[in-house]
């Protein structure tokens, strides 16, 4: 069994829609199907999440970086439809969990903190 924390190796992927229009809420979902498998794949491949985007929406605009989320940065993929002005789609990824064998136990950072203090056994 592997361990995992999450916290140290996740990535956020972001869509967002270029209006809040039915139209171009459904190509959000579509880039965002498109994308994500691609996002989970190590090491990250920029140029086919680009492609790939921009296959299904000519207007998309993908960047990677360390962006804020809920007031923290976080790595994260970013993708942007149009003029970016609708309501977006974001999920955590793990993508290290994706690549074990047999199964992952997750484990929460502070739990593994506290472990590490000797506070719970």
């Amino acid at each position: 069994m592997r361990f995992f924390c999450p916290r140290r190796k996740q990535l956020r992927l972001r869509v967002i829609a270029h209006s809040d229009g039915v139209k171009e809420q459904e190509m959000k979902g579509l880039v965002r199907d498109a994308v994500l498998p691609l996002a989970l794949r190590r090491p990250l491949d920029m140029a086919a999440i680009r492609e790939t985007a921009k296959r299904i929406d000519p207007t998309a605009v993908a960047r990677y970086g360390r962006l804020y989320f809920g007031g923290y940065r976080s790595p994260a993929v970013e993708i942007k439809l149009g003029a970016g002005a609708g309501r977006n789609w974001w999920g955590i990824l793990y993508p290290e969990a994706m690549e074990a064998d047999g199964p992952v136990r997750f484990e929460s950072w502070i739990l593994t903190l506290l472990r590490k203090w000797g506070w719970i056994g």
